[in-house]
């Protein structure tokens, strides 16, 4: 008995990931854009001043790992257990995302230089409020994963 394959793709929404774990050996998802908004943020820091376009729904730490910026370790890929994608908002942007979870305050604890607006890069998702937004990368991180 043969069974044949179709060779067609099956897709079902309008947005899908891709594991690039093989090609850069990273395990973060790089999101492919089929209709979603494009969303442009600001990352400043010590020696950083890159502007950068990512979709919605992506998470900052998507969008910096996407486009390079080395600044923003994510050591624990996204899975909040680390501090290294700590970054910092300014109060008018912070007022307008969600509140962080109790866990994502926790790891928070652990960050060097916390401040009242700061967020973990892998729990804050592009949306259209962050258009535009100055994001501050702290010069210095924790590593908790090495």
């Amino acid at each position: 008995m043969r069974i044949r394959l179709s060779s067609r793709p099956l897709i079902s929404s309008r947005s899908f990931s891709t594991d690039v774990k093989e090609m850069t050996g990273s395990s973060i998802h790089k999101k492919v854009d089929l209709g979603r908004a494009k969303i442009t943020v600001n990352f400043k820091g010590k020696n950083l001043n890159r502007t950068v376009t990512g979709f919605e729904g992506q998470t900052l730490l998507e969008v910096a790992k996407d486009n390079n910026v080395d600044e923003i370790e994510g050591a624990c890929e996204g899975t909040m257990c680390c501090s290294t994608c700590h970054i910092i908002f300014t109060p008018s942007t912070y007022k307008s995302l969600a509140n962080p979870s109790e866990d994502e305050r926790d790891v928070l604890d652990l960050a060097v230089g916390v401040t009242e607006t700061s967020r973990l890069g892998c729990q804050v998702k592009l949306s259209k409020s962050l258009e535009g937004a100055v994001i501050e990368v702290p010069s210095e991180f924790r590593n908790q994963m090495s």
